[in-house]
């Protein structure tokens, strides 16, 4: 049994002990709030870079899509107004596109690649058959206007066409390179699983197409981050969302 001596001479009086006891309260009190504010404080501060750096991204990988879009367009301007030579197929053939289709003023086919059979049937399956609107760069430039349409495959990355108009009429029609153009998006994996649709709701990127894309390194996350890419004065076309 403890002496009553040896624990007064140790703890004091209750007084003396219950002092002992406000004091370690009062003392760790604020520093466990203190500590509890400054790990909301980082973790909103994490989340707000995070946020930062998903919108960020996804602005980028638009933007990469768009410019692709926009050098699949000059490329396609610059093809000559006669019919290529067979042992001359036009430049940028196979990286940028994959088919190429020139048609006449009455709509017969000039010059096709070896690989065009179907472009103009495909070219007036897809979408939109009627324009959003008339590019506004074109307006009043003396440029022929080139619109896009595109054809929906399902579980798979949209068919993307281009064509050059002369005087109303279809002159060049051509498919892209699907490599060429949602490469940015491949890229991009790491950062989540991508989709990519038009302002209409019509998938162009799907996610099942992503994820297939990621393989074994693609994110799980769903998307949570939306950038709009508009297409209307550039291509004629409803808008492009990524997520």
């Amino acid at each position: 049994m403890r002496s009553p001596r040896l624990s007064t001479q140790i703890f004091g009086s209750r007084l003396a002990r219950q002092l002992f006891v406000l004091f370690v309260v009062v003392a760790l009190v604020p520093l466990a709030v203190s500590d509890w504010l400054s790990s909301t404080a980082v973790n909103a501060v994490a989340r707000q870079l995070y946020v930062q750096s998903q919108q960020r991204m996804t602005r980028q990988v638009s933007r990469q899509v768009f410019d692709r879009l926009l050098t699949a367009k000059a490329l396609l301007r610059s093809l000559p107004l006669a019919a290529p030579q067979p042992d001359a197929p036009p430049p940028d053939m196979g990286r940028v596109f994959i088919a190429l289709l020139m048609q006449s003023a009455q709509g017969q086919p000039e010059w096709a690649s070896a690989n065009a059979a179907p472009l103009w049937a495909d070219w007036q399956n897809a979408l939109p058959h009627i324009p959003a609107g008339q590019p506004t760069e074109s307006k009043g430039a003396g440029q022929p206007h080139v619109l896009l349409r595109t054809l929906s495959m399902a579980g798979q990355p949209a068919r993307v066409y281009l064509a050059v108009l002369q005087n109303g009429q279809v002159r060049w029609v051509a498919e892209l390179n699907p490599e060429f153009l949602w490469s940015p998006v491949h890229d991009a994996m790491d950062g989540g699983v991508w989709q990519v649709r038009n302002a209409q709701g019509v998938p162009l990127y799907p996610a099942n197409a992503a994820r297939q894309g990621a393989g074994k390194t693609g994110a799980a996350q769903a998307p949570s981050f939306a950038f709009q890419r508009f297409m209307n004065g550039e291509f004629g076309a409803p808008d492009w969302v990524f997520t």
